[in-house]
Formats: C-alpha cells, structure tokens, sequence
C-alpha cells in the first residue's frame, strides 16, 4: 500500500471511529430539543441543547471535510449515485440550520420550481453542497436579514441559487473565494474548506458553482449547477 491510500484508509477509519460516537449525541439532542418543544419547557433551556447540537455538526463537518480533502488529494471525490429527490435533500438541509437561523433573526425564503425534481446523483454530495452555501449565507448574513434560496430545473440541470444581505465579497477576493487558503499550523479553514469541497464536489456531477457579490457590504450570491443524470 502506497502512502497516497494508506493516508486515505487511515482518514476514512479514524473518521469512523470518531462520527459513531458523534452521530448519538446529534440524534438525541435533536430529540431532546423537541420533545421540550412539546413540553413548553423554557427556550433558553432548548436554545443551549441546539448548541450542543451545532457543535457537534460542526466536528462531525470537520472530520467529514478532512475525510474528502484525503480524497480530492488522491485524485477526486468519490460518488455513489442514484435516483435522487433534490427537492427533500434542500429540505433536510435547511431544517439543519433553522435553529442557526432563527437564532440569529435570519429568514430563509424559499422559492422552488413547480413538480418534482429528480436526478441521479450522490445525494451526501448534494446535501453538502446545500448546506454549505446556506450555512455560508447565515454565517455572514447580517441578523435580522433575509437569504434566498431558489432551486430551478432544466431538462439536462438543477440549480441553487443563495443570495444573501451580508458583508459581500472585495473584488480582490472572488478570484480566490473557493480555493484553500494558506494557513499557519495547527489551524483549519473550516468555512473555506466546505466552500473548496463543495465546488469540487459540483464539478464531480459535471457542474460548477459561482459567486458574485457588487462589493463589499452589498451581500453575495452563490449558484450552483449540476448535472441530472
């Protein structure tokens, strides 16, 4: 075994070993947040169990993102396709990050085009996608803004476009707002890394992600297209 996959099978398993742990404690917080929910129980008391929640998510993220830098570097994302329902897949992603969202007074507005939308694709690639650039949005989204998010079809493509009321993007830095950036060590570009896995991960499914921003201040827009079949 060369180092190339030895370095990749030993990412995926100490990746294992550390999300089976992790994926207990986002299931029963989640559990936990609502069934208080549906007791009434006091808000702050929910509000700090979605924490230990998003925090969780967010190694689970981390561990999932080296996974896939592993991958990128030994020569591409990995995809186990199939016939997909893009639509329930924003949809999952978007009641992730509602606690986030509501959290910070941020609306999501939705707008989706009419009838199903189906292709055939890696549906954990496409979440990320999702999620990525909605977390994105909220993450630098002013609170108590808006974020759009509309999902469209063609016969060959799907495509989501977010748009948020944010800090916007310095036109010296569009060029390189998908690209890891260099870092000092023992450091992780956490948002930058989704942003690099995402792009790679469109342009897996014969796609591309975009962003485009009037300046600094005036918020941003990202779009993503991918491949139905």
């Amino acid at each position: 075994m060369n180092d190339e996959n030895f370095k990749a099978v030993l990412a995926s398993s100490i990746a294992h070993d550390l999300r089976n742990p992790l994926s207990v404690v986002i299931a029963y917080s989640h559990l936990l947040s609502k069934s208080l929910e549906e007791l009434s129980v006091d808000s702050r008391t929910i509000k700090q169990i979605e924490r230990i929640r998003r925090s969780a998510e967010r190694v689970d993220q981390l561990i999932q993102n080296l996974v896939d830098l592993t991958q990128i570097e030994k020569g591409g994302l990995q995809l186990e396709r199939t016939v997909t329902d893009v639509k329930k897949i924003l949809s999952d992603s978007l009641e992730v990050l509602s606690a986030w969202s509501q959290e910070k007074n941020i609306v999501l507005k939705v707008s989706q085009a009419d009838g199903p939308i189906q292709a055939v694709t890696d549906e954990l690639r496409i979440r990320q996608i999702f999620t990525a650039l909605v977390q994105n949005a909220i993450q630098y989204c002013r609170d108590g803004s808006r974020v759009n998010v509309s999902l469209a079809q063609t016969e060959e493509e799907v495509t989501l476009e977010v748009s948020d009321q944010g800090c916007g993007i310095a036109n010296e830095r569009m060029a390189s707002i998908f690209d890891l950036p260099q870092t000092k060590p023992g450091t992780l570009p956490i948002k930058q890394m989704s942003l690099y896995i995402a792009r790679e991960a469109a342009r897996a499914h014969g796609g591309d992600i975009e962003a485009t921003s009037r300046g600094e201040g005036k918020g941003s827009t990202f779009k993503v297209r991918f491949r139905k079949g």
